[in-house]
């Protein structure tokens, strides 16, 4: 089975085709051959977190569009997604570690990057699991009041509250559901939140689970991170406040060329990559207590087996660096293409490069990640390449 990421320019334009625009009629067609190789279990496809926050920025007045992207989306991918960026990052220093020192961690490079909805954004079982524990701490209170009249002492209302129903055994009714936001009630119906709310009582996370799976969608978890974080929407315009530095960055870089000199230039970004090679070893060594507690490792050893690798121990940010450090030197060097603020966030996507198959983005940054390292991964500009990519690979 291969393994495929599409950026977001990709479901958005399979979703204009099926909505009818002459123009991606053809990305509609390469959508209904993608669906088949799913389907007969020849692709699977990820998304990412980034997927939900540029959903928010994508969303409009029209509500059939957004209803159309994510049906796309959920439909290729099947709610499989590369986990959370944070997630990850630790992962790969685990199976640097497990690898580098020979200390076992139980983690495989065939599966350590991969997860589910619930997988894809932080924290959202727990945000889930909060709701049921209302409903539990309800019932308890719900118990207490119906008693009351009835029992002159603690001992009588104890017993009294014995014989009432148990939360295992309660029942959401739809009326109940009036105090789940109204956004939220085709994912959390009466019949989902009875499990739910069943499944809390004996804090069983594999009811949990197993729960919110069946209940989850794509678009579910675009609803509940859009209403339990009002700041999901400010979190999408944070890469464009980065991509608006880079941009300056850039334009204030090229002056500075233009003053010094290209080969100056490229030492100066030799020597930052360098320092930023060292930095980030840093940082992930000062995990080296909490990730792996009486393992005999030393703070400055890990930093040093990083920095030895040249951050390759971490393959999500030697993607990224690379990318960054070629585009640097691409776009300062030659000063001809206009830089955009969603570059950074071209960059950021290419982080799940090593762990597929095919990766598809858009032109400009197909050519450059091509000539920086592939991971044995196909790096394409469109829907229509991996098409032609998956004929010739079967």
């Amino acid at each position: 089975m291969k393994k495929a990421y599409l950026d977001h320019k990709d479901f958005k334009s399979m979703a204009k085709g099926l909505r009818g625009s002459l123009q991606y009629a053809k990305d509609a067609e390469a959508y209904q051959t993608l669906l088949q190789y799913v389907q007969t279990g020849h692709l699977t496809c990820y998304f990412s977190a980034l997927h939900v926050l540029e959903a928010v920025r994508y969303e409009g007045s029209d509500p059939d569009e957004i209803q159309t992207y994510c049906n796309v989306l959920e439909s290729l991918t099947q709610g499989r997604s590369i986990v959370w960026i944070q997630t990850l990052e630790e992962r790969e220093l685990k199976f640097f570690v497990q690898n580098h020192y020979d200390i076992p961690q139980g983690l495989s490079l065939s599966n350590y990057a991969y997860g589910d909805y619930l997988d894809a954004f932080p924290d959202t079982l727990k945000t889930c699991q909060s709701w049921a524990a209302q409903f539990k701490t309800m019932w308890a209170n719900k118990k207490s009041e119906i008693v009351k009249p009835f029992g002159k002492t603690r001992n009588e209302r104890r017993i009294l509250k014995k014989r009432l129903p148990s939360l295992g055994q309660f029942t959401v009714s739809p009326e109940m559901v009036d105090s789940i936001p109204q956004n939220f009630r085709d994912i959390f119906t009466p019949e989902v939140m009875t499990e739910f709310v069943r499944g809390a009582v004996y804090s069983d996370n594999e009811v949990l689970l197993k729960t919110m799976r069946r209940a989850m969608t794509f678009q579910a978890l675009l609803s509940i991170w859009k209403g339990v974080c009002p700041d999901l929407e400010r979190m999408g315009k944070v890469f464009d406040d980065s991509g608006q530095q880079m941009v300056n960055m850039v334009s204030y870089n090229r002056s500075a060329v233009r003053q010094f000199g290209d080969e100056m230039h490229r030492q100066a970004i030799d020597r930052g990559r360098s320092v930023t090679v060292r930095m980030l070893a840093k940082h992930f060594s000062r995990r080296v207590h909490q990730l792996f507690p009486d393992r005999g490792i030393k703070m400055r050893q890990l930093e040093e087996a990083l920095v030895s690798t040249d951050i390759r121990g971490l393959p999500s940010w030697d993607v990224a660096l690379a990318l960054y450090y070629q585009y640097i030197l691409d776009n300062v060097g030659s000063g001809s293409r206009k830089v955009l603020g969603s570059d950074v966030r071209d960059i950021l996507h290419m982080r799940c490069l090593p762990y597929v198959d095919f990766i598809v983005t858009d032109r400009y940054f197909a050519e450059l990640a091509r000539r920086v390292k592939g991971y044995g991964t196909k790096i394409l500009r469109n829907v229509h390449e991996l098409v032609k990519a998956l004929k010739q690979s079967m």
